[in-house]
């Protein structure tokens, strides 16, 4: 995906990202940005950090289970 950290945000909401989800997503990009453009070299700790920051976010954004997915799942 090759989208700024401003573009990304509308792009979220119109998927039906929750807010919360939207705003780590930015914060989260904007460390990746101090990073990637103003040469932030971030320690072992900060790094796991961002690394569980990730995770997190993963888990915000990741769509709602459908309704019956999982009764779906197994049944013969």
């Amino acid at each position: 995906m090759e989208r700024t950290t401003e573009e990304l945000p509308p792009i979220l909401r119109q998927a039906g990202a929750p807010e919360s989800g939207i705003l780590a997503a930015g914060e989260f990009l904007a460390r990746c940005d101090r990073v990637k453009f103003a040469g932030e070299r971030p320690g072992p700790e900060r790094s796991r950090e961002s690394v569980e920051q990730a995770y997190r976010l993963v888990d915000l954004t990741r769509p709602a289970a459908v309704a019956g997915d999982s009764q779906s799942k197994g049944a013969a």
